[in-house]
């Protein structure tokens, strides 16, 4: 266990966390719930022994700036801790699942190239507000692009070690990624010129470092530090559909580009489609195929597209 817990569920949220990674589920997935609901009950209940329905309303109302899908995620997780006490025989109040708030669905943000380019130069121009250089200068305008240019999720970057990139080829090898998946994959030319001046550089400041993109004194980035970065570049810029941009979509620009090319090269997109869905992770062909939705209208409308296939297509994907 890499957090320690000290309110009276401590031991519990300790145990169930040791269960969960048996099964192979990671330890960060719970930390940001379980941090939060012990450190709430070691300040508001230090002397109660028991879990009680007024905790669990009390701790909601104490969080209640939090977005859907985070409610969603913490409601989730402390109901299958209190499932958990429950098994083992404990008295506690049982969290219910179905009081989990509908998931709220992010719409993609699909930005033009005249976009995207402002994007990227405020993130080349970023200074640090600090005397101390910042290593986000360095390391955010290399990894912003190794997300845009693979089409890689937020956390895959944040995890890549040095002996996943290959400086010589260009392979990457995402390891233990969503649904435990593991895939390969090559960087353009470009890309690799510049990872490979990106690690000239940083291995002069920390030459035995274990990850390839880390923050201060080694530590490894997450992506709430990305985040972040992003955040306080688009605070710089004046642009409505900017301001809409989250990480991920990145990532999401990288597919509808992808499938752009195929179409302006008049390849064949239903031949292509499982080439990008193996070069992205997708479970299914389907995850793939929800990005043509997200093209223009005019483009929509090709007869390039077989719509025999792309009706057959889960609407509710997995990205």
């Amino acid at each position: 266990m890499t957090c320690d817990f000290h309110s009276f569920l401590g031991s519990y949220i300790t145990s169930f966390i040791n269960y969960r990674q048996s099964l192979g589920y990671k330890e960060i997935t719970y930390i940001p719930t379980f941090k939060s609901i012990d450190t709430f009950l070691l300040k508001e209940y230090p002397n109660d022994t028991t879990f009680t329905e007024h905790m669990f309303n009390h701790w909601l109302l104490n969080n209640k700036d939090w977005s859907v899908n985070t409610l969603r995620t913490r409601i989730y997780q402390l109901s299958s801790l209190t499932i958990f006490i429950l098994s083992l025989g404990y008295n506690c109040f049982f969290v219910s699942k179905e009081a989990t708030p509908k998931r709220q669905e992010f719409i993609p943000c699909i930005l033009t190239d005249e976009e995207m380019k402002v994007v990227f130069d405020a993130i080349d121009s970023y200074q640090s507000p600090s005397f101390a250089a910042s290593l986000f200068e360095i390391v955010c305008p290399v990894l912003f692009r190794l997300i845009f240019t693979c089409g890689l999720r937020p956390n895959e970057p944040c995890s890549l070690k040095r002996s996943d990139v290959n400086l010589k080829t260009g392979k990457i090898k995402i390891t233990n990624t969503k649904r435990h998946k593991s895939r390969q994959l090559y960087m353009s030319k470009d890309m690799l010129n510049l990872c490979q001046q990106y690690d000239s550089i940083i291995s002069t400041l920390y030459p035995e470092r274990e990850y390839f993109f880390l923050l201060k004194k080694g530590k490894k980035m997450a992506v709430y530090n990305i985040e972040y970065y992003l955040n306080t570049i688009k605070s710089k810029l004046e642009n409505d559909a900017i301001q809409k941009m989250r990480v991920y979509d990145f990532r999401h620009n990288f597919a509808t580009r992808s499938i752009l090319n195929y179409m302006e090269n008049d390849l064949s997109i239903h031949t292509y489609i499982p080439i990008l869905s193996s070069y992205m992770g997708h479970t299914t062909f389907d995850n793939t195929y929800y990005y043509i939705s997200l093209l223009p209208d005019c483009l929509i409308k090709t007869k390039k597209l077989d719509w025999n296939i792309l009706n057959s297509a889960i609407l509710e994907v997995v990205l």
